[in-house]
């Protein structure tokens, strides 16, 4: 669906503008979840996609039966991949809250989304993978227009 992806592409937008500096940057943004991530080696760790960011949408429902819109209601979910470390979740949770400072209270996606809550948020540590993650979710409700 379009407005999907013009949704991730907008919070991309945001987030890369908001949070990427010297001391904070993000190596690899991903409009949707990532099918590989190549994960930095000790040898060259300018090389591959970690730190990185996903933008993904799941669980969508309609909401109203309009024949000028069609409304959704959703699950976005903003996932931050680290390469894993004795503080990564330390590590996580300041990356976490750069992102949370920008996905605030009122956040729109440039009007893009009519409402914007968050809902929760997991770790992941997998000892097969060597990254961890932090997840925020977030439900959202958008419309877009019939053509």
């Amino acid at each position: 669906m379009r407005i999907n992806n013009l949704i991730r592409e907008q919070v991309i937008a945001d987030i890369a503008a908001s949070i990427n500096s010297e001391s904070t940057k993000i190596r690899t943004f991903f409009n949707g979840l990532p099918s590989f991530i190549e994960v930095p080696t000790s040898e060259d760790e300018d090389l591959g996609d970690i730190p990185a960011l996903s933008i993904s949408l799941s669980d969508g429902v309609s909401t109203d039966d309009n024949f000028e819109e069609n409304s959704w209601s959703a699950q976005m979910t903003i996932r931050i991949y680290l390469v894993a470390t004795n503080n990564i979740v330390e590590e996580l949770d300041a990356l976490g809250q750069q992102v949370l400072d920008v996905i605030g209270t009122h956040y729109t996606a440039n009007s893009l989304l009519s409402n914007c809550n968050r809902t929760g948020y997991d770790y992941g540590l997998d000892e097969e993978q060597p990254w961890g993650t932090l997840d925020y979710y977030f439900k959202i409700e958008y419309a877009e227009e019939v053509e």
